[in-house]
């Protein structure tokens, strides 16, 4: 793994770097698949739960950027690098 980053002379802002080799989406994460990881978190650890998932309200462009159907698949915003963690170990799961 360190090896790896020794090699690497610039990393992209954003870029999370995998130490085991694996399969990357070639997108962004879209409101639509939000709400999808969303649906299933609720079902597996209750309500509660999604609360921290949520995007942070003041970062989206529009108050109903989030809930809008019109904005269902344009990328999801103002998620935090915690969430995205979150999001990553479920979707390794269901990908998996």
């Amino acid at each position: 793994y360190k090896q790896q980053l020794a090699r690497l002379s610039v990393i992209m802002p954003g870029a999370l770097i995998s130490p085991t080799a694996g399969q990357f989406d070639e997108t962004e994460v879209t409101n639509a698949e939000w709400h999808t990881f969303l649906g299933y978190l609720e079902k597996d650890s209750g309500k509660a739960a999604i609360e921290r998932y949520l995007p942070l309200a003041a970062a989206l462009p529009r108050p109903d950027y989030f809930t809008n159907p019109f904005y269902l698949y344009y990328p999801v915003v103002g998620i935090s690098y915690e969430q995205t963690l979150g999001y990553c170990r479920w979707r390794e799961k269901v990908v998996n």
